[in-house]
């Protein structure tokens, strides 16, 4: 449970059976904080709470027709979770730029280190939208939050999808910026919206004039040309 808990930042456990404190007690990097009652809350103190963070290993471009289910297997997999899949449409032989490394398989990820030195990153998560001062310039950054066609990115060439479903990005500049904006079914849908609101205008009676529309006049005077 240990690797899926900091891969989502989570930091407190709730804990009440007597096999689960049994189990905890033996585990790393847990400390007991209250307990009520029967029930113990634990923390889990290895969880940086950070939601931007540069990867130890490269990421791995994994050609899929069904990401879901090879993120969820990659998720089952423990010795997998090191190196994260970017899913690439099928058919992709070679790892698009700026990625350098391409499997096939869950079952035996490879583990590339990612070049250079360490590198720091700092984060702030607002109203729909994450900033990130970094000197992690062309390396490799996991941000844990999930991944909507709709995030876009200043400072990075695109947002890639991660796996569990997560977002990646490569840095082009030291502050970057993703942000939740509208796609193409948002505008269609405000499109719809107006056309309804206008409609619904045209049919209201005129002041003074009972039965009678904006629509009715425009017709009646349609009529007449």
């Amino acid at each position: 449970a240990r690797q899926h808990l900091e891969l989502f930042n989570v930091r407190d456990l709730i804990i009440r059976t007597d096999a689960a404190k049994q189990a905890i007690r033996q585990a790393d990097g847990y400390r007991l904080r209250e307990t009520i009652g029967d029930y113990e809350l634990w923390e889990l103190i290895t969880v940086s709470g950070a939601y931007v963070e540069p990867l130890e290993f490269e990421p791995v471009a994994f050609p899929t027709g069904d990401w879901k289910q090879d993120a969820h297997r990659w998720f089952r997999t423990p010795s997998a979770l090191a190196s994260h899949l970017v899913f690439v449409d099928e058919g992709v032989s070679a790892p698009p730029a700026p990625l350098r490394v391409l499997a096939n398989t869950v079952d035996d990820l490879p583990q590339v280190v990612t070049n250079g030195a360490p590198c720091a990153v700092e984060s702030r998560v607002g109203n729909q939208q994450i900033e990130i001062d970094t000197d992690c310039i062309g390396r490799p950054l996991l941000v844990k939050m999930s991944y909507h066609p709709n995030w876009q990115v200043d400072g990075a060439e695109k947002i890639w999808l991660v796996s569990p479903s997560f977002m990646l990005i490569y840095p082009e500049t030291e502050h970057v910026r993703l942000y939740y904006g509208p796609g193409p079914w948002d505008y269609l849908g405000r499109a719809l919206t107006l056309g309804a609101l206008l409609v619904l205008l045209l049919n209201f009676a005129l002041p003074g004039a009972p039965g009678r529309t904006p629509w009715r006049l425009i017709m009646e005077r349609t009529r007449l040309n």
